[in-house]
């Protein structure tokens, strides 16, 4: 019995870690105004940041909702906005996209910087959150 609850009760810490992890991982929901220039600020004036966990060179970026149908590029920035990664393209929401080459190094926060893809035409706005990895 003493070792069945010793079992259980290293599950249940294990899973709880899990979770904090995969929670605490992504930023919150952020909206951009995207017109024809590149924005590192939300619809509120602020910037959209999140803390690097890894020493990975990959990030996750996942949209909600979307007004355009091109598909607008997403890459890390730090906070002078200096490029920390390579733009990912955000074709369709609800789907998670792998973007690639981020330099960030672990324990720094690393903000969301939005383009324009090259065939949007007037002003569009996309939500999103990432994760630095």
């Amino acid at each position: 019995m003493k070792k069945l609850k010793k079992i259980s009760t290293i599950v249940l810490i294990i899973s709880l870690l899990s979770l904090q992890i995969a929670y605490a991982a992504y930023s919150s929901y952020g909206t951009f105004q995207v017109t024809n220039d590149v924005i590192a600020t939300t619809t509120t004036g602020d910037m959209l940041g999140a803390s690097k966990t890894t020493t990975g060179a990959d990030f996750n970026v996942y949209s909600s909702a979307k007004t355009m149908t091109s598909a607008p590029g997403v890459r890390l920035v730090n906070s002078n906005l200096e490029v920390r990664s390579d733009y990912v393209s955000v074709a369709n929401i609800n789907t998670t996209y792998i973007g690639t080459n981020n330099t960030g190094t672990s324990g720094y926060t690393y903000y969301a910087q939005v383009k324009p893809a090259w065939n949007q035409i007037g002003t569009d706005t996309i939500t999103l959150k990432f994760d630095p990895k």
